[in-house]
Parts: structure tokens; C-alpha cells; sequence
């Protein structure tokens, strides 16, 4: 017990130095995502596994549903993880007795790929409705909670924002609150094009900003698709 204790208050406080740094990069214009294909159920569970001593000290029980099929995200996984630890270690702050994780698939299809709904509902006090139209706002707490930074929301919307998708939040008063993260760019691996065509020739990036070409390049060198040295400078 005393373990997991330690355990948590050092995520605690690494966290709260991971959104500073980001508020910094966010307010610089300097945070951009670096996207790759990812498995959504892998990092779901993974982040899961890394906030159960947060649930274990406190006592709650947690369940998870999510769609059969394997799922790839096209997206920073890095920030998608953040986003999901940050969702999940509220709602521990405020759960009672249970966590429910469930993930929903919104227009999806197997031929055009779609987005998935990840929500984590907590049987919490919940939050009332002027509050919900804040607790995205930067150094917004919902409670006072040593140790918090009223950052982690703020961040997490600003995220998702870089990936086109959204955050949003419901509640029952007295009763439940539920955080739904919508994460665009889901398919099935059958789905994914085969860029192996692309190997063993020289890219150059031609894009409408710089910004962009560098992401294009970061997307081709993280596939493994190409190399560094096969690519010109992104040019606008």
C-alpha cells in the first residue's frame, strides 16, 4: 500500500511538470503532434495499468469495454496518452466506488475508417452545469485538491484540438460525471494503404506551411518508410 502511495504522488508530480511545459509550448505556438499508427486498445490498457495504483489507494473498482475489432489511431500517441491519464486521474480524484472506461464507435466503417468515443464516467458528486462551462478553462479546479495545477483539462482540450478530434463533458449532479474523448483517423489494419512503394526513393515535401511538411515528414520516418537522408527540406 504504502508502495503504491509513493508510486502515485511521483506520477502526480511528474505530471504536473509535463503541463507546465506544455502550457509553454502551447502559449509559444511550439506544440505540434508527431503522428503514427498506433493500436487505440493497447495504449487504452496501457494507460489503464499505469493509474491502477492511484485506484488501488483509493479503493475503486474499475471496468473497461471496448469494440472487439483492432483499431489503429493515426495520431501522437504521446499526447493521446496524456490526454487519457490526465481524464482518468480526475475522475479518481471524485470517484466514489467505480470507474467505467467504454470505447463506442461513431460512423465508423471497415471501408472509410471513422472516429472512436472514449468515455470515462466516475460515480462522483458530479459537477453542475456553470462549472461544466469552465472546466476546460486554463488553472480551472473543480475543488480545492493539494497538489493540482488546474492545467491538466486545459491541456487535454488544446490536444485534442491539434488532432482535429474533441474532448467534451456531461454530468448528473449528486450522481456522475462523464468525460468523452472523440479520437478521429480509426481503421482496421486491412484499411491501411501499402506505402512500401514509397521506400528507397527521395521525398521532397511541398506544403501550403512549414508546420505541415514537418509533419509529413515525421509521419513517413516514423512508418519507417523513409529515412532522414531521403528527404529535402520541407519547403513553402
Amino acid at each position: 500500500e504504502l508502495i503504491n502511495r509513493i508510486v502515485s504522488q511521483t506520477r502526480l508530480a511528474r505530471r504536473l511538470v509535463e503541463n507546465l511545459l506544455d502550457l509553454n509550448r502551447i502559449e509559444e505556438g511550439r506544440l505540434l503532434p508527431a503522428p503514427s499508427f498506433f493500436s487505440i486498445g493497447e495504449l487504452v490498457r496501457a494507460c489503464l495499468d499505469d493509474e491502477l495504483p492511484t485506484f488501488q489507494a483509493r479503493k475503486l473498482r474499475h471496468t473497461l469495454e471496448l469494440p472487439p475489432q483492432e483499431l489503429l489511431c493515426f495520431g501522437d500517441r504521446e499526447m493521446i496518452a496524456q490526454v487519457l491519464h490526465n481524464v482518468l486521474n480526475n475522475a479518481a480524484k471524485y470517484a466514489q466506488t467505480h470507474i467505467a472506461l467504454q470505447g463506442t464507435l461513431e460512423g465508423f466503417s471497415e471501408e472509410a475508417g471513422g472516429q472512436l468515443a472514449l468515455s470515462v464516467t466516475d460515480d462522483g458528486r458530479g459537477i453542475d452545469l456553470a462549472q461544466q462551462r469552465t472546466v476546460f478553462d486554463k488553472y480551472v479546479k473543480l475543488e480545492s485538491q493539494g497538489g493540482g495545477s488546474g492545467l491538466g483539462l486545459y491541456i487535454s482540450r488544446q490536444m485534442m484540438e491539434l488532432h482535429h478530434g474533441d474532448i467534451g463533458v456531461e454530468s448528473q449532479p449528486g450522481q456522475w460525471t462523464r468525460f468523452t474523448i472523440r479520437l478521429p483517423n480509426l481503421f482496421v489494419p486491412e484499411q491501411l494503404p501499402d506505402l512500401t512503394p514509397c521506400q528507397q526513393r527521395r521525398v521532397c515535401i511541398l506544403s501550403a506551411s512549414k508546420p505541415t511538411g514537418q509533419l509529413l515528414v515525421g509521419v513517413l520516418v516514423e512508418a519507417g518508410l523513409i529515412e532522414l537522408s531521403q528527404v529535402g527540406a520541407p519547403a513553402q
